[in-house]
């Protein structure tokens, strides 16, 4: 937010690159704001070719795969309707629960600023005992940590076990933050979790989401997107809505580990979100054979980011674009004119050509045009996932907000089109908020080391779908129940 603030959630992004192929110059012309919408699809998006799914360690420079043009989506064959049905059944089994924010605090961007910088002290409201003073009290009273080094001891977030770095076979890395189940509790399998931009393991969110889902007994293990786990990437760019290499390189190259800890979950939120739909849809119906993907469950998802981007992009949204989209831009900014200063990096653009952006879209279009992408419209209807959803094969739930100011018009697929999705569109909860619940709240239990654990509404509604999930996958493979593995 503007005056330094920082929310650790967006669907600004900036776009990386899949190669390590040297551009010939670092000048380029400046791109002004761009008013034409391009739609052709001529232009290619290189990516990992990920043909040998035996990858048990990262490759040499000998054997490195080759990058090649994404992966159609695999089509569900409709003459085998037995995973899509079964699929239909879980999500029609499930009862999504009712956000109800207290009067006071159900103002969308309440919501969205309060529950990014203050998220441990709002997460419930207690209808016996707290009042507008109460709660101002404990926002101004209790330090947000950010860090697992010095948790504050009213905290109810998890404490990360470990991490670990996956090299890339494009010479880049990224870290993988580690939860593991609680001891004594069966293990139900492994969620994998994404973030929005410029978030990381560490923010509270994160934190949040990784404590549901442990407390339903998974282990947790959090992808931080490149250059977001403290320490700069070391190839141009880092991450984008529709950029699945990561997370896919991560489940092949673990394939065998997470096996046998069980099935495998997704989740995100924000640009995260839209990562695990994209990337449901390019696996299709093989998501399970191949990757021991079950189910997915996301929260702030944007269903096609060419209704939406206006919102952070033109000052007629005079809140957001002021209050949320200059900040994003400045993060992007920050980040691009660190890779543009890096002797180690080359990239096709120049500190001052950063610089001229006004906009998120200015740097979008900066940056478009060197991965494949035509300008930044050309990248937004590309990753946009409203028109994917029926090659999701897994049951797929969306929670989303009426009220989130960065997807106002964005569009609404029909459940007969995305029919293994399961959607719940609350009144109130801005982006990723969902705070200041009224209603009945999760019991409060204590962890491995001690503390106290307790989430937020928003992600106890997510981990409660995929726990509903996991426990059709285990009545198939026990043969109790559905015939769907």
């Amino acid at each position: 937010l503007g005056g330094g603030v920082m929310i650790d959630h967006s669907d600004a992004m900036l776009l990386p690159p899949t190669t390590t192929t040297t551009p010939t110059t670092r000048k380029i012309s400046y791109p002004q704001h761009a008013d034409s919408r391009r739609r052709t699809k001529s232009s290619s998006v290189l990516r990992y070719d990920f043909s040998n799914n035996n990858v048990d360690e990262p490759t040499s420079d000998e054997t490195r795969p080759t990058t090649t043009l994404p992966p159609k989506e695999n089509d569900i064959d409709d003459d085998d309707t037995t995973m899509i049905k079964s699929a239909q059944q879980i999500i029609n089994n499930y009862t999504p629960g009712t956000f109800h924010p207290h009067p006071l605090f159900s103002n969308s961007h309440v919501q969205t600023i309060v529950g990014g910088l203050f998220r441990t002290s709002t997460m419930y409201w207690d209808n016996d005992n707290d009042n507008l003073f109460t709660v101002l009290s404990r926002i101004t009273s209790k330090k947000e940590s950010n860090t697992d080094d010095n948790h504050n001891p009213d905290d109810t977030f998890i404490s990360w076990d470990e991490r670990e770095r996956i090299m890339t076979p494009d010479n880049d890395f990224f870290d993988v933050t580690w939860k593991y189940s609680p001891v004594g509790i069966p293990r139900r399998g492994t969620v994998v979790l994404t973030h929005g931009l410029e978030s990381g393991s560490d923010m509270p969110l994160s934190r949040d989401l990784a404590t549901a889902y442990h407390l339903q007994g998974f282990d947790v293990a959090y992808i931080n997107f490149r250059g977001c786990s403290g320490q700069p990437n070391l190839t141009p760019g880092a991450y984008h809505l529709s950029f699945t290499n990561d997370l896919q390189y991560f489940l092949t190259f673990k394939k065998s580990k997470l096996k046998n800890n069980g099935p495998i979950f997704l989740s995100g939120f924000s640009l995260g979100a839209n990562v695990v739909v994209n990337f449901l849809a390019q696996a299709g119906n093989s998501i399970t054979t191949t990757y021991n993907v079950h189910g997915a469950a996301v929260n702030s998802c944007p269903m096609d980011v060419t209704r939406t981007s206006d919102n952070l992009n033109g000052p007629e949204n005079f809140f957001s674009f002021n209050v949320y989209g200059r900040d994003l831009k400045r993060k992007l900014v920050d980040k691009m004119k660190g890779q543009a200063s890096n002797p180690g990096i080359d990239v096709p653009f120049r500190a001052e050509d950063v610089e001229r952006c006004e906009t998120i879209r200015d740097v979008e279009n900066l940056l478009s045009l060197i991965y494949g992408f035509e300008d930044a419209y050309d990248y937004y209807e590309r990753s946009s996932v409203a028109d994917k959803l029926d090659k999701v094969a897994v049951p797929l739930y969306v929670v989303s907000s009426d009220d989130d100011p960065f997807f106002v018009g964005d569009a609404r697929p029909s459940t007969s089109f995305a029919k293994t999705t399961k959607f719940l569109y609350t009144e109130r909860g801005g982006h990723c908020g969902n705070i200041l619940h009224a209603g009945d709240a999760p019991d409060v239990r204590v962890g491995d080391d001690g503390r106290l654990l307790q989430s937020s509404w928003m992600p106890d509604e997510l981990a409660r779908f995929v726990d509903h999930v996991a426990g059709a996958v285990s009545s198939a493979e026990s043969g109790l129940g559905n015939d769907w593995v």
